[in-house]
């Protein structure tokens, strides 16, 4: 089965897409109704069928939602690709009222009960900000699992549709009582990814304890989803649960064992426990069937850094560089490497490149501040510690390290307000 299962990339995080935003914007809130439905066999589960008639209204309502994102993409002056835009309205246009409606009806020859739900959904601007804000690599990450969800929706539909095609044709009674057995399953698996979608509606907010409780109910009802298993994987690696991570992806890979990411993503768990002989084994593993996967170059080189292996390490942010010029980590790795070895000038030009290709890239900020800080230009350091604590707001040791330059040039007021704000974000002195 191809499936393109996402994953992510160890430390750092990217704000690597272009996005320049008017002076004022003006927060709105939209909303726009769906009507969808479907018609159940008398054999067929009642939440199921109704389930799939609200999923069409959503549909219906979220592609009217999407005519007015698109627009609202214009008027700020950001650039999504039309993909994205579609993925991005199934992330924000937020369900807050369903009614439903049945009724008897004959279908071929066959009884059974349409039910028609009408859906309100609402779509928030002030969240599409704060999203477009977000490192590149957290979007991509949403709009791969929004992606994978749409798919698996759609392959559903497909089957639900031609197993009642097939039921319909047939009048063999244990040949009906296969394909109703079939349904039955095919139902579950639609009901399974719904729960998932709820767990990822948590995973997406940061709730990843709430997010894993839904997974568990979509593996309940369909233990061999693949796509849970990889969901609820990156869900414990972020609370911290790196044992129940690592059994999720031992798992995935015995359902899926080519998917090249599974071995990337418990990899990187593995350099989180500092196993790295594990986690090299695991990067290895995956370039050896996808010789090409940049991200396994990249997180093997901070394997190999983290065992002061730097000569391999900047071997592999090379050979990432050379697969992709432009992608900014591999920058910004290479300057953290140099910036260990004191190397400050070749540190500093690495961070450039990295904030160049991009502009919003927080940690190349703090880390070029870093620098400058070292070389003892401490205006300069303030301004670079200033502008990633604007990206990432709540940035405790950019705050730490402003106030040190504070404290460095004499202005004590402010170096006292920084080591009290670094405080409360729980930097410990």
């Amino acid at each position: 089965m191809n499936k393109k299962i996402f994953y992510s990339i160890a430390m750092t995080i990217i704000f690597a897409v272009e996005i320049f935003f008017i002076s004022i914007v003006h927060a709105e809130i939209k909303t726009y109704e769906g009507v969808g439905e479907y018609i159940a066999g008398d054999f067929e589960k009642i939440d199921a069928a109704k389930e799939r008639a609200k999923s069409r209204a959503i549909q219906a309502a979220k592609e009217k939602a999407g005519i007015f994102f698109k627009s609202y993409i214009k008027i700020i002056n950001a650039q999504l690709a039309e993909q994205d835009i579609i993925s991005v309205t199934n992330i924000f246009a937020k369900e807050i009222e369903t009614d439903f409606e049945s009724s008897s009806v004959q279908v071929s020859k066959t009884s059974g009960i349409m039910y028609r739900a009408k859906v309100k959904v609402e779509i928030d601007t002030d969240e599409i900000l704060h999203w477009l804000r977000l490192p590149e690599e957290v979007r991509n990450l949403f709009v791969n699992m929004t992606e994978e969800s749409r798919n698996a929706a759609e392959e559903n539909n497909a089957k639900i549709f031609e197993l009642k095609r097939q039921l319909s044709n047939t009048k063999n009674k244990i040949e009906q009582e296969k394909i109703r057995q079939e349904i039955e399953k095919i139902n579950n698996a639609f009901l399974s990814n719904l729960m998932m979608d709820e767990g990822t509606k948590f995973f997406q907010l940061g709730n990843f304890d709430s997010a894993i409780e839904k997974y568990n109910a979509a593996l309940k009802l369909n233990p061999e989803n693949s796509y849970v298993y990889n969901n609820r994987a990156l869900a414990y690696h972020n609370a911290g649960n790196f044992k129940a991570a690592l059994d999720d992806y031992s798992i995935l890979i015995q359902l899926e064992p080519n998917l090249v990411n599974a071995y990337v993503n418990r990899g990187l768990i593995y350099m989180d426990l500092n196993d790295y002989n594990q986690a090299l084994a695991d990067f290895n593993f995956a370039l050896s069937i996808d010789p090409n996967l940049i991200n396994a170059y990249n997180n093997r080189g901070l394997t190999y850094y983290r065992m002061n292996e730097y000569d391999k390490a900047l071997a592999d942010y090379r050979k990432t560089l050379e697969l992709n010029p432009n992608f900014a980590y591999a920058h910004n790795n290479i300057g953290t490497l140099y910036f260990s070895q004191q190397k400050y000038f070749e540190a500093r030009d690495e961070f450039n490149k990295a904030i160049a290709i991009a502009p919003n890239y927080g940690q190349a900020w703090f880390n070029h501040a870093n620098v400058y800080f070292m070389l003892n230009d401490l205006e300069q350091a303030i301004a670079d510690y200033s502008k990633a604590i604007e990206l990432i707001p709540n940035y405790a040791d950019a705050y730490f390290r402003r106030g040190r330059c504070y404290y460095n040039l004499g202005k004590n007021d402010l170096a006292q307000a920084d080591f009290e704000k670094a405080k409360s974000l729980g930097f410990q002195f």
